[in-house]
């Protein structure tokens, strides 16, 4: 049931308990009985539902005491219900006068509550009408509107004022006079026309007032005695809200039996005018706008106020120039309109320069905070990079396409990028080399370089630069929350780096590997998730000291090269010649709750690594192998699998290839060929000096079983 109903039902409710308490007459039936109104008016900018309930609460002759409960809906979503108590005395039998009043409420379209007083007074004889209504909200009259904020770029500072929803008091009038129009010929028709103005005002918002005419063709009787249909066409205008027109219709139909002798009602003219509908505005007037106090802002991001700010216009000329005018210590903002500003050399920052295109701005007194600013730069020249960092320097808030890199950095320390989005580089997104303290924040990386990105190479590491989202190469101290990097060469690719945190970075739609380490140490991931490459989903070369936990690696692999095609592919071996694979490399994994799918090769691929430990990870759909444990020249011992679960494998679950020392933990393999795998080209041998046990399928393999319970399988 909609809440829109629920006005109908509450009024019918109403209705049935006040009707048996309406006064009894022993000898003639009351003059004026209950009727319901149903109705409703399509406007140029709203449109309005409307349903009345008219009860008489008491009624002599010439005199009636009534209830009007009314609801109302309008198009944008905002409901109100009023229910009034009225009177009204006929004079001389030529007129009646009347006065009522009414409690009003309203749920805005924003969601806001508004409670008002509505008093009106009136005056009709057969052929005439005179109404005046008076407006007074009480209660909470402002409420917060969000979407109303607002915010303002000075010389030297951002301003910003809180959105409010404001209801307004006001009156309003009307003259009403019947036409001598019919065109039913037998007096059941009628049309009136009505003219009159109105106005509400508020202390913050625009003076709303204007004119408003209507025109209502009515036919009574035109079901049964006491019914009623009304075609109504209305136009108002007023300076705040501009020109409003409507057309509607409304239904009236009697809630008791009108006695009757033809089909027509027995009251005279001016009795059918006490049962007339009130007239009074259909809502609560509200105006919403910025009406909030004017404050500087605060930049989201940094908490910083917004003030003393460079501010940059970019059509004043070379941006570069103009940064480099602007100086260190101040915060540069560039204010941007939205348009493509196109650059052909390298912008570079200097150290201690701290550079925005748009800022979050927060609202002090709301807590609420709203874009400001839309800078768009495109490198004209796919040779040259469009920002180049230094030391203790910031970049922020723009889009950036075109270019060799979107931004490099080589030698810099401590720079911070932050709600970037970057596309369409020759290069890489973002370059960092031979510097510490990067941080990076809300990063958006897209279409980079898809059909030209470099692959890795295990003998030239540093030759993997085309194509990739972002570039780590002998970085350090380097922290990323939420990266996207979506139709990209490789999401992210680290070479001869150190301490690493990344923290909700998704990579998706890869021509190459979702993501490479290459000789780094220390590094801790958290969701970290690949969906789609072409090559394996994460590769760890050489690396050690890696946290990897609660990630989701999906779709994983299509080159038909052995070993690239895993979900994870775990390395000890390097080509190059630059490093020196010591006791620090291959060991310290740290894998947990991982979930891996859909790889053409393997669901893991685990090469020469020793002191790790693999947990709660779960292997589905994977072409070849589930879990390829290898062996070569380097040692494999103390390796733990807890909780590990392979369903779905196309040869075997468990594989391994070489000599093990203490393997640990269980493993679960369903929906497989061969629970347990071994090479058919190379023996395998399983020692447990420590005493631990390796349980597949709730069996322990035991070292002298290997042979016998892990069966030869082709692992390519």
């Amino acid at each position: 049931m909609t809440k829109n109903h629920t006005l109908l039902l509450c009024a019918t409710a109403l209705y049935a308990t006040l009707v048996p308490s309406l006064p009894a007459f022993a000898d003639t039936a009351p003059l004026w009985g209950p009727h319901l109104e149903i109705g409703g008016k399509v406007g140029t900018k709203t449109d309005v539902g409307e349903t009345t309930i008219f009860v008489p609460l008491f009624q002599t002759f010439d005199r009636l005491i009534y209830t009007d409960i009314r609801g109302s809906f309008g198009s944008p979503g905002s409901q109100e219900l009023n229910a009034g108590l009225g009177i009204r005395q006929i004079i001389d039998n030529r007129w009646i006068v009347g006065a009522y009043g009414f409690l009003d409420y309203r749920r805005s379209q924003h969601n806001n509550h508004f409670t008002q007083v509505t008093l009106g007074a009136e005056a009709m004889s057969e052929r005439l009408g005179l109404r005046a209504n008076v407006y007074l909200p009480f209660g909470k009259t402002v409420h917060q509107a969000a979407s109303h904020d607002s915010a303002s770029v000075g010389d030297a500072s951002i301003t910003v004022r809180g959105g409010e929803e404001r209801a307004m008091r006001g009156v309003d009038a009307e003259a009403s006079v019947l036409t001598g129009l019919s065109l039913l010929g037998d007096g059941s028709d009628a049309l009136w026309v009505h003219g009159g103005g109105y106005a509400f005002w508020e202390d913050k918002a625009d003076t709303v007032w204007g004119p408003r005419v209507r025109a209502e063709y009515r036919v009574d009787d035109v079901l049964f005695a006491g019914s009623r249909v009304s075609l109504i066409a209305e136009y108002q205008y007023d300076e705040p809200r501009g020109s409003q027109g409507f057309l509607g219709a409304r239904l009236r139909l009697p809630l008791q039996r009108v006695d009757d002798n033809d089909g027509r009602s027995p009251l005279t003219p001016l009795q059918k005018r006490m049962t007339e509908t009130v007239t009074r505005d259909v809502d609560i007037v509200t105006q919403a706008g910025a009406f909030g106090q004017a404050v500087t802002g605060i930049d989201a991001a940094t908490g910083a106020a917004l003030d003393d700010l460079a501010i940059i216009d970019p059509a004043d000329g070379d941006l570069a120039q103009q940064i480099d005018t602007a100086g260190a210590g101040r915060q540069v903002f560039i204010n941007g309109t939205g348009s493509e500003i196109a650059i052909d050399d390298t912008i570079s920052l200097t150290a201690n320069q701290r550079v925005a295109g748009a800022f979050n701005v927060r609202n002090p007194l709301t807590g609420r905070a709203m874009r400001v600013g839309d800078t768009r730069l495109h490198g004209t020249d796919a040779s040259r990079d469009l920002f180049a960092m230094a030391d203790d320097t910031t970049l922020s808030g723009f889009t950036l396409t075109g270019g060799r890199h979107a931004v490099t950095s080589d030698g810099a320390d401590r720079v911070a990028l932050a709600d970037l989005s970057i596309s369409g580089v020759a290069g890489a997104g973002i370059n960092f080399e031979n510097g510490t303290g990067l941080s990076v924040a809300r990063v958006a990386l897209s279409d980079i370089n898809f059909d030209a990105a470099d692959g890795f190479s295990n003998f030239d590491p540093t030759a993997t630069l085309r194509g990739v989202g972002i570039r780590l190469n002998r970085a350090s101290d380097v922290t990323m929350e939420t990266v996207t990097a979506d139709r990209v060469g490789m999401g992210l690719f680290a070479n001869v780096s150190q301490d690493l945190t990344l923290t909700g970075f998704d990579i998706s739609n890869t021509s190459k590997e979702g993501f490479i380490f290459h000789y780094v140490h220390g590094a801790t991931l958290d969701r970290v998730n690949v969906a789609q490459t072409t090559a394996d989903g994460a590769a760890f070369v050489a690396s050690g000291d890696i946290a990897y936990r609660n990630s989701t690696l999906s779709g994983l692999g299509a080159l038909p090269n052995i070993g690239k095609r895993s979900g994870i592919n775990i390395s000890a071996y390097s080509g190059d010649g630059s490093i020196i694979v010591g006791a620090d490399s291959n060991t310290g994994y740290d894998f947990d709750n991982l979930t891996i799918s859909g790889a053409t090769n393997s669901g893991m691929m685990i090469m020469g690594i020793r002191d790790s430990s693999f947990a709660d990870i779960a292997i589905s759909d994977v072409d070849i192998i589930g879990i390829q444990l290898m062996q070569t020249l380097n040692p494999s011992d103390n390796i733990a699998f807890d909780n590990t679960t392979i369903d779905g494998a196309g040869r075997a679950g468990f594989w391994m290839m070489g000599d093990f020392a203490n393997l640990t933990g269980t493993v679960s393999v369903t929906g497989t060929p061969e629970a347990c795998g071994r090479s058919p080209y190379m023996p395998t041998t399983l020692t447990q000096p420590g005493g631990g046990t390796l349980s597949i399928n709730g069996a322990t393999l035991s070292p002298a079983d290997v042979a016998t319970t892990c069966a030869e399988v082709a692992n390519f």
